[in-house]
C-alpha cells in the first residue's frame, strides 16, 4: 500500500509539473522555426494550412478587411487562415486579436494570441468568443494591450 500511495504521488507530481512548464499553444516543428529563423519582430503572421504552412502574410499594422484591396491581406485571405502566430513587441500593444468580422467587428467573435505563446499553430482546435471555430473564420484584425479571450 505504501508503494500505490508513493507511485500515485509520483505521477500526479509529473502531471503537476508537465502543466507548469511553458510552451507555445500548440507545438510544430514548422511554426517553432519560422518564430526563430525567419518571423520580424513586431509583426503577427497567418497561414493557410495548420503547421504554419501556405503563409498567407505578415503584418506590423492593424488590418481592417483581410478580403479588401488594401493592407497586408487581401483578397482570398479573408476566412482563409488555420495558423496564426505573434512575434509582437513593446508593452502597450502587443497582443493580436483576430475577428470574424470585418472592421474589428465583435458580434460574431473573436479570439487574441499574446506573444507568449508564439503562434497558434492548427486553429482548427480552436473556438472564437462566441462559440465559433477560430479556422477559416478571420477576416480582420488589430493590435490590443489586453483581451478576454484567448486563442489556446
Amino acid at each position: 500500500m505504501k508503494r500505490l500511495i508513493g507511485s500515485a504521488a509520483a505521477v500526479l507530481g509529473l502531471a503537476a509539473g508537465s502543466v507548469l512548464i511553458g510552451s507555445p499553444a500548440q507545438a510544430s516543428t514548422a511554426c517553432d522555426n519560422f518564430y526563430n529563423n525567419t518571423a520580424r519582430s513586431g509583426y503577427m503572421y497567418a497561414w493557410n494550412l495548420p503547421n504554419c504552412s501556405g503563409l498567407l502574410g505578415g503584418d506590423v499594422d492593424n488590418d481592417a478587411d483581410w478580403g479588401d484591396s488594401s493592407g497586408s491581406f487581401q483578397g482570398s485571405d479573408t476566412n482563409n487562415a488555420e495558423s496564426v502566430m505573434n512575434k509582437g513587441t513593446g508593452s502597450t500593444y502587443h497582443i493580436v486579436r483576430f475577428y470574424d468580422y470585418t472592421a474589428y467587428n465583435t458580434p460574431n467573435g473573436y479570439g487574441c494570441l499574446h506573444p507568449g505563446e508564439y503562434y497558434a499553430s492548427d486553429l482548427r482546435d480552436n473556438k472564437l468568443s462566441d462559440g465559433g471555430p477560430a479556422a477559416n473564420s478571420i477576416s480582420s484584425h488589430n493590435w490590443v494591450s489586453s483581451c478576454d479571450h484567448w486563442l489556446d
